[in-house]
């Protein structure tokens, strides 16, 4: 993150799931979870000028929603503002580079940037926990994003805990370049399970359970891979590059692989990208923190 005259230039990282698990249904008809989470070194970027007036300006490249209004980051800047009786505006441009609807949180990572960014900006003083219930309210992955490290996500994700990976991983993201709403994914999910797969109280874990919960499984892969046939070859794609783990991010349709090394998950997207140029395909590693925190020096959630 940097500064370039007025504007602020923040990252808004994307994340995989190192294994999800479905544990539970509020009587909401949300689902709870036990999800570890961590960042990636890679994601969308955006440009945030703060205003003395109270216009809320925002652009995209490209377009991501119908409406202006119906984006992420315009809803986070709106909320936050009514939070904090704040009568400034802002001009933000969104640089997507995360595909939409891929389970890697880019809308969420997107509106806890800008949460983080104009609370800065504006002087609005709130602390991370005020951040984190803020940005409840627009998604359940906000709050981990907010939070800004590798977590234990427990009910339906604001339940956040550290979870400290030994090294960074070594990753190749891919999927058939189409979307595949989590909602949908959900609802399926849902409708082939009975009660009794929904247990009403969920045990805790200690530290060494908490990677180990993973055993790098994803509840909803087999929900998300029968509605979208196409993930078959992705996974298959993968596999024969014989990465260590290839598994599902959130629900899909993003599937990745795990390398031993940077250059072996950059050989494998090559060989991706050259026998399936119509799938999206990226090599990227994890990252410890958010930059924002380390440029600002944010307690850690170990801290809070």
């Amino acid at each position: 993150m940097n500064r370039d005259g007025a504007t602020l230039r923040i990252a808004a990282p994307a994340k995989v799931n190192l294994g999800l698990r479905v544990v539970g249904r509020r009587a909401d008809g949300y689902h709870l979870l036990r999800s570890v989470m961590t960042l990636l070194d890679w994601g969308d970027e955006l440009h945030i000028e703060p205003l003395p007036t109270p216009e809320l300006h925002l652009t995209c490249e490209p377009e991501v929603t119908l409406r202006v209004e119906e984006n992420l980051v315009w809803r986070a800047a709106e909320r936050l503002r009514h939070r904090c009786a704040i009568s400034r505006g802002a001009r933000i441009h969104l640089i997507k580079r995360t595909p939409t609807a891929a389970g890697l949180g880019g809308g969420s990572s997107d509106a806890a940037s800008t949460l983080l960014a104009l609370n800065h900006l504006w002087q609005c003083g709130l602390s991370l926990n005020e951040l984190r219930e803020v940005g409840l309210a627009l998604g359940a992955d906000v709050p981990f994003f907010v939070a800004g490290e590798s977590a234990l996500a427990q009910g339906i994700g604001e339940i956040l805990r550290p979870v400290s990976l030994d090294h960074p991983l070594h990753l190749v993201l891919a999927n058939p370049g189409k979307p595949l709403a989590t909602a949908l994914v959900f609802k399926t999910y849902g409708a082939q399970l009975t009660s009794r797969h929904h247990p009403a109280n969920i045990p805790g874990l200690d530290q060494s359970e908490e990677v180990a919960l993973l055993d790098w499984r994803n509840d909803l892969e087999a929900t998300a891979r029968s509605l979208l046939p196409e993930m078959d070859e992705v996974f298959r794609c993968l596999a024969d590059c014989q990465p260590a783990q290839v598994r599902m991010s959130g629900s899909g349709p993003t599937v990745y692989g795990v390398f031993a090394r940077s250059d072996l998950a950059q050989a494998a997207a090559e060989v991706l990208k050259g026998r399936h140029p119509a799938w999206w395909v990226r090599q990227t590693d994890t990252l410890s923190r958010h930059p924002f925190h380390l440029q600002h020096g944010l307690p850690r959630l170990s801290e809070i």
